[in-house]
């Protein structure tokens, strides 16, 4: 790494445009859904995409290529902008997806998308907010950062909040392993409860089969020695079927609690994620996903 560029300047311009790249993002969902909310896929206000994407920047511009653009080219910048941008975009949601089994952000509507992670509209954007940010914004932060700040206290402050960003993030990933094994248990579970219902159906048809022969064969079952009554073969089958229907109220009962669990937590749990990523889908199980999102959205 180039000197001008150290580890503490990297760290302190991640924090800040993870900040300010969570800001865009609030803003951006207040004014198209008219809801403000925490769009964070961390539970603090960050956003760690956009810190990776400007440090990028940054370090590709100022200290690989080692150009000034801030008051040169703006094309070039735009271009590298949205090529870096727009890499980091794709990676960020495909490693994502494969992490978790959940796509966080879908561009699947827009057109000339790539698998819904990137998309040539938002990639302007980008581009965009990178000239804009690059030229008009980042010199000043700059600014704040080596000459407002005392170094010492810059350090402190840097490990203070990445440790709080590490607990983030622990706390975060345990929410989504949790939420892909309740997932997996539920999905287990309804198809347990589709299973008994079939088993009680076919014990309703045999046992109304078995009735009807019954009535008709009565007096010859009757007169056989050692042979069982009509009413202790339906007591039988009245047995079964409460010992189905035991097995699928204790199914429906553990349903129910785990879906409890999956919103307990309103403000760091699954509930703030979803509402955080209205578009966000699971490659697993998409069906459920879609019924914990629609009763979020409905406040259930």
């Amino acid at each position: 790494m180039i000197e001008a560029f150290n580890l503490y300047d990297f760290l302190c311009y991640f924090l800040i445009y993870s900040f300010l790249g969570w800001c865009v993002e609030v803003i951006y969902h207040a004014l198209t859904f008219g809801k403000v909310i925490n769009r964070g896929f961390l539970n603090g206000p960050v956003c760690p995409i956009y810190g990776f994407g400007m440090v990028a920047i940054l370090g590709f511009f100022d200290h690989f290529l080692k150009t000034d653009v801030q008051n040169g080219n703006a094309i070039g910048l735009f271009i590298g902008g949205v090529i870096i941008t727009t890499a980091i975009e794709l990676f960020g949601g495909w490693i994502l997806d494969k992490l978790f089994h959940v796509r966080w952000w879908d561009y699947s509507d827009k057109p000339f998308n790539l698998h819904g992670y990137i998309c040539p509209e938002f990639s302007l954007y980008w581009g965009l907010g990178v000239v804009f940010i690059y030229r008009i914004v980042h010199p000043v932060i700059a600014d704040v950062t080596v000459n407002l700040i005392p170094h010492d206290i810059g350090v402190i402050l840097l490990a203070v909040l990445y440790l709080i960003m590490l607990v983030d993030l622990i706390v975060t990933v345990s929410i989504l392993i949790g939420l892909n094994k309740r997932l997996k248990e539920l999905d287990s579970l309804r198809a347990d409860m589709r299973k008994i219902s079939d088993e009680l159906t076919g014990r309703i048809a045999e046992g109304a089969i078995r009735n009807a022969n019954i009535i008709e064969k009565t007096r010859v079952q009757m007169s056989l020695a050692g042979m069982e009554t009509r009413d202790e073969l339906s007591d039988r089958i009245e047995s079964g079927r409460e010992e189905i229907l035991r097995r699928k109220n204790a199914a429906a009962a553990r349903y129910e609690e785990l879906r409890s669990k999956v919103y307990k937590h309103k403000t760091f749990g699954i509930t703030r994620l979803v509402k955080s990523f209205p578009s966000s889908s699971h490659e697993k199980y998409g069906e459920l996903f879609d019924i914990i999102k629609k009763t979020v959205n409905e406040g259930k």
